[in-house]
């Protein structure tokens, strides 16, 4: 029992430790972005900086694999296809529908339109995957699920894509790399008929720098144990994060690839962030006039953060790409336009569902 005390004296501790820190990591975090974007950085800078950063990431996680090969077997039982709940509604549709979480996801994203799915009658797998590694290892990885998934059950139609925030990225990718979804031989026969991505960075995100402290939420409250401390490594080793920075050159390579014209892309923004603009404006004008300046290039820089130009996380502007069939605009923040636990129906399923009807 002291043990058990002892133990809950420091995960109170460990909590406070982590929330003092997360703040002081946002304001650097805000400090740094501000002054990067003001001074300018080379897209050639980036890039190499990226690359090099990315490389040395990969051989950490290598390391790890080699050294803890037990602790990563299990760590990959976690990831890969689950089946959700039907609540006992039966298969009226051949189409199966592929649901991708986004960046350090907490759980339970799909509790509001998994069951409106299963409803329509769809088969409804939840793909996971090491979230923190790069986007590419996640889109291979899924590829590698779908074929064996067909290899087992070839009797099913085709399918379709939802993907949010990050998650859409995981998607595109498959859907573009020339070595995954074009170079399957399944496709033909499984096609793949509508993409559809909830809040996704197409054009990245500066506050994908700021998940540090969700990185640490993430993992240091779940579980205990070497395996919950390697789980920070097995879910990556923050390459993700440097895919998502705009103008990676990751989002270089997708951004430069044409979108196959058989499958219907469609995009879903949210506008309603919670921090509004106007409020943020009428603190600077009650504590001294030359905020104002500073609160337009804070606008400027976070787009995404503000209500009306993005949902908290991610930019109306990052979202929309051309080639797109259809762009919606929910007025919700990036969660909860496809789960709130205040709703029954959050704002961007019917969207989903009259997609899905059509195709």
């Amino acid at each position: 029992m002291v043990e058990l005390e002892r133990f809950r004296g420091i995960r109170v501790g460990a909590r406070l430790f982590v929330v003092l820190g997360a703040f002081s990591f946002v304001l650097w975090f805000l400090v740094a972005v501000f002054n990067e974007k003001k001074t300018g950085s080379t897209t050639e800078q980036l890039v190499a900086n990226t690359e090099a950063s990315m490389r040395l990431r990969t051989e950490v996680r290598s390391w790890f694999r080699k050294t803890f090969p037990e602790s990563a077997a299990r760590a990959s039982e976690k990831f890969g296809f689950f089946e959700m709940d039907r609540a006992g509604f039966p298969v009226t549709n051949e189409d199966w529908v592929i649901l991708a979480h986004g960046l350090d996801e907490p759980g339970n994203l799909w509790a509001n339109l998994g069951p409106a799915l299963g409803e329509a009658g769809y088969n409804v797998l939840e793909f996971r995957y090491p979230n923190d590694q790069p986007v590419d290892e996640s889109s291979e990885l899924l590829n590698a699920a779908l074929a064996d998934l067909i290899e087992t059950d070839s009797s099913m139609g085709g399918f379709h894509l939802i993907g949010h925030s990050m998650g859409g990225l995981v998607l595109r990718n498959l859907i573009t790399h020339p070595d995954l979804l074009p170079a399957a031989s399944w496709s033909d026969a499984h096609p793949v008929k509508t993409l559809i991505q909830l809040g996704t960075p197409n054009h990245g995100s500066w506050l994908a720098n700021y998940r540090l402290p969700v990185e640490l939420r993430d993992h240091l409250f779940k579980d205990y144990g070497m395996d919950a401390i390697l789980g920070m490594v097995w879910d990556g080793a923050g390459e993700a994060q440097l895919d998502l920075k705009p103008e990676s050159p990751f989002l270089q390579r997708l951004n430069g690839r044409s979108f196959p014209e058989d499958i219907y892309w469609v995009g879903v923004a949210g506008t309603g962030s919670p921090v509004a603009l106007p409020s943020l404006q009428g603190w600077a004008d009650a504590l001294q006039e030359p905020l104002n300046d500073s609160v337009d290039k804070i606008q400027e820089t976070f787009p995404e953060v503000f209500k009306g130009s993005g949902d908290g996380v991610v930019s109306i502007e990052s979202l929309q790409c051309d080639e797109m069939n259809e762009i919606h605009y929910v007025d919700a923040h990036h969660r909860n336009m496809v789960r709130d636990p205040h709703v029954d129906i959050p704002p961007a399923i019917p969207i989903i569902m009259g997609v899905l009807e059509r195709y």
